[in-house]
């Protein structure tokens, strides 16, 4: 049983590096085929997003972090994160989903992600005895 979460693991590194390397080419290329379109004030409104959305994705557990970071950055789709992670192509949906939206909330307020909404969170206070 070891031995295969080890296989597993090391198949999910291969793939990482595989990914990064695509991703470095598919970047080099961008950059030799175009040229910067932003002017200053552009971009200084882009770098100052930029900081609060990287502050909002570091505070982001992890898992979600992982999720949107496969998604965005690596390209994967769906269907792909589905395989990576073990789950049905609708249940990583559903995680990408209500990640992106702490993200937003992060991202929006600088408030610490809430797991469940506060309709649940008094409906269970109420059922507690």
């Amino acid at each position: 049983m070891a031995r295969d979460r080890d296989r597993g693991d090391a198949r999910r590194h291969r793939h990482a590096c595989g990914r990064g390397s695509q991703r470095r080419a598919r970047l080099q290329d961008r950059l030799a085929t175009t040229t910067p379109s932003l002017t200053a004030p552009a971009a200084d409104a882009l770098v100052e997003g930029r900081g609060e959305l990287v502050e909002a994705l570091d505070r982001l557990d992890p898992a979600d972090r992982d999720l949107i970071v496969m998604q965005v950055w690596d390209g994967l789709a769906v269907l792909e994160i589905a395989a990576l992670l073990g789950c049905t192509p609708n249940a990583a949906s559903i995680r990408l989903h209500r990640a992106r939206g702490r993200l937003a909330d992060l991202a929006s307020k600088g408030a610490p992600p809430s797991r469940t909404s506060p309709e649940r969170s008094a409906a269970r206070q109420e059922d507690a005895p």
